[in-house]
């Protein structure tokens, strides 16, 4: 797919995603849309990372929407909130994510994803 990208696959991408397609892997179609920066699928990545049935789907989606937004999606699967709420908590990585540098990639997500963790779980107050 990323060898022969034309725009006109981005309905059909964004399709595959939304009505989990079958003949081809929805993390693949993620992946694909976050390499091609492709903007229009924020919203439905966004749906994806909150409520697809595969958490490795939903990983997908959550990185894809961060690769094309510098954002982690507000909205997250409750099964994803209960995991990352221990790793977040974990002493170590704390520490480990307290020790890079502010303006580091992975230190900013790690901020984010906290950030959007506690979101939401006011949400689901």
């Amino acid at each position: 797919m990323d060898k022969i990208w034309d725009k006109r696959f981005v309905p059909v991408l964004l399709d595959m995603l939304e009505n989990q397609a079958e003949w081809m892997p929805r993390k693949n179609v993620a992946e694909v849309l976050g390499r091609r920066n492709v903007k229009e699928s924020l919203p439905y990545l966004e749906v994806c990372a909150e409520k697809d049935r595969d958490s490795s789907v939903r990983g997908a989606c959550r990185e894809a929407y961060w690769k094309i937004s510098s954002k982690i999606p507000s909205k997250l699967h409750p099964d994803d909130i209960r995991n990352f709420e221990r790793t977040l908590r974990n002493p170590i990585v704390e520490e480990y994510y307290s020790k890079k540098s502010p303006d580091d990639p992975n230190r900013i997500q790690f901020e984010q994803m906290k950030k959007a963790v506690n979101d939401a779980k006011q949400r689901q107050k």
